[in-house]
């Protein structure tokens, strides 16, 4: 998979378990950069679930550490939310990780989930508040396009 990271958009089940499936081209890259680890934490905008690889994690908890330093009381609540809620989950044998119950509740999954790759980690949606935020795209997808040409992308 090389430099592309974490790409593309899969439907997959949680089974009696909690356990989810990770598509076969996401564990080839997990298996590759974090011994098959992730660490699964929520969303601070959004009603999913981020998972991280273990270097991402890294990367992520230095920046968090970083802004923290200016100790405002945004910063500490963000922290305990982030933190206490994160999740580190290993691949089993079959590529599969438990979902922790609380960490199931936050983001509302049901049996069917989306797994939707965002280059260094992936977000794991509950299929159908993952149809509404297509929807949502769709709907104002001129509208994000101009608030992003100022940035060049």
């Amino acid at each position: 998979m090389g430099d592309l990271g974490l790409l593309g958009t899969f439907q997959h089940t949680i089974d009696e378990k909690n356990r989810l499936s990770i598509p076969g081209k996401f564990r080839d890259y997990l298996n590759a950069i974090s011994l098959g680890v992730v660490v699964v934490t929520i969303s601070a905008e959004d009603p999913c679930l981020t998972a991280y690889p273990t270097p991402e994690w890294e990367a992520k908890t230095e920046q968090i550490e970083k802004y923290s330093t200016m100790m405002n009381k945004e910063s500490t609540q963000f922290q305990r939310i982030f933190y206490s809620n994160a999740s580190d989950c290993s691949l089993d044998k079959q590529g599969r990780i438990i979902i922790p119950p609380p960490l199931r509740q936050h983001a509302r999954l049901t049996k069917e989930v989306i797994i939707v790759g965002m280059k260094k980690r992936f977000e794991i949606w509950d299929r159908t508040e993952w149809e509404r935020q297509e929807a949502y795209l769709k709907t104002n997808r001129t509208k994000i396009q101009k608030a992003l040409a100022g940035s060049g992308i």
